[in-house]
């Protein structure tokens, strides 16, 4: 295969990219090469079989014509998905991310629709609802396993950005789409159990990990989740630690810098619990404090109220006493009697009142302004009093 320098601005590599992905499981076997030094025609492949060149295999429809003429069979969604993807991606470097989003979206159903992966509830839930496989297609291949998972990593990124925008529920779209794309992994373990008998696809296994992890971890770290962002790191950092050998310096440095953050997001944790421990047990002491301080209070209050009632009703008993005698009639009238009984009534009222309700504070003073006011004279007639209660009863008292 040619086309892979920079006379072909890379296109070499998004074609065998193209090639892997729609490529089933066997009966094809795709290799590199140097420059075929036909740039001008695109990128150009050679069947080795036949020795048929092909040219402008610059798309996934033109590689799954390839892939035809070698005797594979494509699965028309496979190639439509592909193409969908690269046009979401062109979009989302150009910035343009709701085209990005839609273009992602409907490569994901068609991925799904094809047999990739399990099918959601609802897309983009994160609830699973593994189906029974069919069709032709059998069980992905780990470089279409790959492609789904960096899929929806993507999807996941332009969530993110969305955020900005105002999207309502753009970061939990964002946390949904991670968690599913490390669902994706753990489920296809199962059925791809030779993936790590081949050295590239084992590789492309560990980088599609460590993106769905890192991605999982922004979008944690993006809800203020920090606990679930710990996690993530935690795992990123078990597939590709910092000191890798393996790991390009960039993505070393990257990596380092990103155990820094989850060292400090571990620290803040601790912290945060030790001052949430401390304020909680402030908070219990200063509730017991509190509810002492108010019950006490509470209980001097109504015995305060107690005595100002006690007293104005004694006050009342001797108005009524004082009348009988200032008016030289042997026994009490009908008045005095009637007038004793409803002061009686009154107390035993009011001490009821005073227990039952404390927080009747405000009484008080409704009672004292109502204290009568007696001015004794030696005549009976000069009598006066301004309580309203002895007003009512009988006018000529007052």
């Amino acid at each position: 295969m040619g086309g892979e320098g920079m006379c072909s601005v890379g296109a070499g590599d998004s074609t065998l990219a193209a090639l892997r992905f729609l490529a089933p499981r066997d009966g094809v076997v795709l290799n590199g090469c140097s420059c075929l030094a036909r740039c001008d025609r695109g990128v150009v492949l050679q069947l080795t079989n036949t020795g048929e060149f092909v040219e402008r295999v610059n798309d996934a429809a033109s590689a799954a014509d390839v892939l035809r003429r070698a005797g594979a069979e494509v699965d028309p969604r496979l190639i439509e998905a592909y193409g969908t993807g690269e046009r979401g991606s062109e979009h989302d470097e150009e910035g343009r991310l709701t085209e990005a989003l839609d273009a992602y979206g409907r490569a994901v159903r068609l991925a799904l629709a094809a047999g990739l992966g399990p099918q959601w509830r609802s897309l983009p839930s994160s609830v699973l609802r593994v189906r029974e496989r069919r069709g032709r297609a059998g069980a992905p291949t780990a470089e279409q396993a790959a492609w789904l998972v960096q899929l929806l990593v993507r999807r996941s990124r332009v969530y993110t950005g969305l955020s900005g925008q105002g999207w309502v529920r753009s970061r939990q779209r964002a946390l949904e789409d991670a968690q599913q794309a490390v669902q994706l992994l753990t489920l296809l373990d199962a059925v791809l159990p030779d993936s790590r008998a081949d050295a590239a696809a084992a590789r492309l296994s560990e980088e599609s990990r460590a993106l769905a992890w890192e991605r999982l971890a922004e979008a944690h770290e993006a809800l203020r989740d920090i606990s679930g962002a710990i996690l993530a790191y935690e795992q990123l950092l078990r597939i590709e630690p910092p000191d890798d050998p393996r790991l390009a310096p960039p993505l070393a440095v990257k990596r380092g810098i990103q155990e820094l953050v989850l060292i400090s997001h571990r620290r803040g944790l601790a912290d945060a619990a030790e001052v949430r421990e401390g304020l909680q047990q402030g908070l219990q002491q200063v509730e017991q404090v509190s509810r002492e301080t108010l019950t006490r209070r509470a209980l001097e209050d109504v015995e305060s109220l107690r005595r100002v009632v006690d007293e104005d009703i004694g006050l009342l008993e001797r108005a009524a006493a004082e009348y009988e005698i200032g008016t030289g009639r042997g026994p009490r009238s009908s008045f005095a009697s009637r007038a004793m009984r409803d002061l009686s009534t009154l107390r035993k009222v009011a001490s009821s009142a005073m227990s039952m309700r404390c927080d009747e504070h405000g009484a008080a003073g409704r009672l004292s302004s109502q204290r009568p006011l007696v001015n004794r004279s030696p005549s009976p007639t000069s009598t006066r009093c301004s309580s309203r209660s002895c007003a009512a009863t009988r006018p000529s008292l007052c």
